[in-house]
């Protein structure tokens, strides 16, 4: 059986990767405070998973789909929705290292695996009457051996 562990140490290393990333936009992660009042342009980060796979009896797959919602109230930009679309394209595109976190680990020095992108990066552009949006979204796998 896997770590119990895996799933948080999995949440957490995502919203690290997303954190020491350089973006030109507020970052908000998931189950932080909603108060984009004074933003202009944010980022919110959202995940669904990880789902398990078993591959065999001691193989695993924790697949886990990352979303982006980008909203940009920015009116003297025409372009700025496009600019951060692409640099979060790249932020996603990228693989992200696993590793343990929390109380009961040695602080994110120990590495657990890779999550690697599966498939493509995909752009949609929504809108609306009062601000631009576009979410930016990917799947990941992490193969995990017991």
């Amino acid at each position: 059986m896997y770590d119990a562990r895996l799933a948080r140490w999995i949440t957490q290393s995502i919203h690290k990767h997303f954190e020491t990333a350089t973006l030109s936009c507020q970052l908000i992660l998931e189950h932080q405070g909603k108060d984009f009042s004074k933003y202009q342009a944010w980022a919110e980060v959202r995940m669904d998973g990880p789902h398990v796979r078993q591959r065999g009896r001691i193989n695993y797959d924790f697949v886990i789909f990352v979303n982006v919602l980008v909203t940009d109230k920015t009116t003297t930009d025409l372009y700025s929705i496009e600019r951060l679309t692409g640099e979060l394209s790249v932020i996603l595109g990228s693989t992200i290292v696993v590793r343990q976190y929390g109380i009961d680990s040695d602080e994110g020095t120990t590495i657990v695996g890779c999550l690697n992108r599966e498939g493509e990066v995909q752009i949609n552009n929504q809108g609306t009457s009062s601000a631009k949006q576009s979410s930016v979204e990917t799947t990941y796998v992490l193969k995990y051996k017991e």
